[in-house]
């Protein structure tokens, strides 16, 4: 999956993107203990 940004930005790198989603994943891994509580903000 490759996100394209509405305007490209060169300066937006794959390499940014990717610690972009990994940032999501990581938080969303370990903020939260309760699995109906992330659910309903990662609707």
């Amino acid at each position: 999956m490759t996100i394209q940004p509405v305007t490209p930005d060169p300066a937006i790198t794959e390499d940014l993107i990717a610690e972009g989603r990994k940032a999501f994943d990581l938080d969303r891994a370990h903020v939260f203990h309760s699995w109906s509580a992330q659910q309903k903000i990662t609707r």
